[in-house]
């Protein structure tokens, strides 16, 4: 099912988790411009709750603060009723997580020289994080708290991105943790973190360096089964030392590796590398790692066959688009949005008997979001705002040959016209008579008229 928000519409999922889901979606730009993206969706129980709603636009005003090629780009955001949408950059590869997943299930392992590469991309992207401002110029202490394997994605292009600010800490929150909270994922915390000290941008340095130790040596650092023994095993392993060398457990790296990770694990964030621009830095000088290029190869190799699939979802999510953004309004309008003739209130079939989204007003000028159907037929109940006149859906077919008939009958008009004036002599002007202007149906017929979209929620607004 296809459902239409605003400028953007909605379709497969891709991911989900506790508090949100991800779905492909597309931007239906004016001019025929349309430009595929992933939409983040609070779930419905959730955004009900105004701390999960501030967390999600906190997220949003965080995100749009960090601009780096190494960090997912929060686009836009949407509020719709008592729904929430954030509309993100869409990454064409995997998470890091599931990379690895794939290796090992071929009982191979992440190459280190690609390992080392993920970990300066996502080093050099939350150092922008780190080092973001307000728009007033302050510095924002974002401080991620939830760096680990599920969000960190590897592109096609090679290149590692950050993603998922919703548990950042930072000056001028809108919702704030509560004492005695954690929130982030165990295995990557710091002990400062779960012994709820406070935390700074070393935290997430911490974090990265468990993260590359885990794909050097390709096993958990961690291993609790529950969340009291991995606080337990967390806090004895580290601040006692007993963190192995990647080196011992994967002959054949270098032991350059070793001080470099051993150091970002430090148990106290003095002994730390104080930025994660240094340990990127660092990282770069001891070894050389791989180009974008051998990453992006390397990622296909691995998830290929997941990557055509999406690929293929793409292009079928782009030839609905393309019906909605080719039928467009007058020149630079907005793509239709509303019908005003009862006969011309349609769902433009495409071949494969997918539609594209049409949206009829209500009553108040305020529309509801239409449901596009899939090609089983399967269909969301659409939300209803007040009632609407029913109207029978043609094909775009039935649009095409009325639009042709209405131009012939046009030009036919203006060919008999022409006649008649050359066979008449012309009459005499009355005296006070008024010029008279020949006019056509077609604004009657009008299926281009722009409707309000849904109100939308800039993240200006949200600063």
């Amino acid at each position: 099912e296809h459902r239409v928000i605003g400028r953007y519409a909605i379709h497969g999922e891709i991911a989900s988790g506790g508090m949100a889901t991800v779905h492909l979606g597309r931007l239906l730009g004016e001019a025929g411009f349309s430009r595929t993206v992933a939409i983040k969706r609070l779930h419905e129980n959730l955004a009900k709750d105004p701390e999960f709603v501030s967390m999600f636009l906190d997220e949003a005003r965080l995100a749009s603060r960090v601009r780096h090629p190494n960090v997912v780009s929060i686009l836009d955001v949407v509020v719709l009723g008592k729904e929430v949408f954030l509309v993100m950059d869409y990454v064409q590869g995997a998470s890091v997580s599931r990379l690895a997943r794939s290796a090992r299930s071929g009982e191979k392992r992440v190459p280190p020289k690609i390992s080392l590469s993920i970990a300066v991309g996502a080093l050099q992207g939350l150092h922008a994080a780190h080092e973001a401002k307000s728009e007033t110029g302050q510095l924002l202490g974002i401080v991620h708290r939830d760096v680990s394997p599920q969000n960190i994605l590897v592109d096609v292009d090679g290149v590692a991105r950050v993603i998922d600010f919703g548990v950042a800490k930072a000056a001028g929150r809108l919702q704030s943790t509560r004492e005695g909270t954690l929130k982030g994922k165990l295995q990557y915390m710091p002990p400062e973190q779960i012994k709820g000290d406070e935390i700074d941008r070393r935290a997430d340095i911490y974090s990265v360096s468990v993260v590359l130790w885990e794909l050097l040596t390709n096993r958990r650092m961690f291993k609790g089964q529950h969340d009291v023994s991995l606080m337990h095993e967390i806090l004895d392993r580290v601040v006692n030392g007993k963190i192995e060398a990647p080196s011992l457990l994967t002959p054949g790296l270098p032991k350059a590796l070793d001080g470099i990770v051993l150091r970002g694990l430090a148990a106290r964030p003095d002994d730390r590398w104080q930025t994660a621009r240094d340990m990127a830095i660092a990282i770069e000088r001891a070894l050389v790692v791989s180009s974008t290029r051998e990453v992006g190869d390397w990622v296909r190799d691995e998830v290929g066959d997941e990557l055509r699939e999406k690929a293929e979802r793409i292009a079928e999510i782009e030839s609905i688009s393309s019906l909605v953004t080719s039928v467009q309004g007058p020149a630079g309008g907005d793509p239709i949005s509303q019908v005003t003739s009862p006969s011309l209130v349609s769902l433009v079939s495409s071949p494969s008997g997918m539609s594209s989204p049409s949206i009829v007003s209500s009553p108040s000028g305020v529309s509801s979001p239409s449901i596009v159907s899939s090609p089983s037929g399967v269909s969301s109940a659409a939300v209803v705002t007040s009632p609407v006149a029913t109207a029978r859906p043609s094909s775009g077919r039935n649009v095409v040959i009325l639009s042709a008939g209405v131009a012939i009958g046009i030009v036919g008009l203006g060919v008999i016209g022409a006649f008649v004036l050359l066979r008449t002599p012309p009459r005499p002007a009355e005296p006070n008579a008024p010029d008279t202007v020949a006019s056509t149906p077609l604004a009657a017929t009008s299926a281009t008229e722009v409707l309000e979209e849904p109100p939308t929620v800039s993240i200006e607004e949200l600063a």
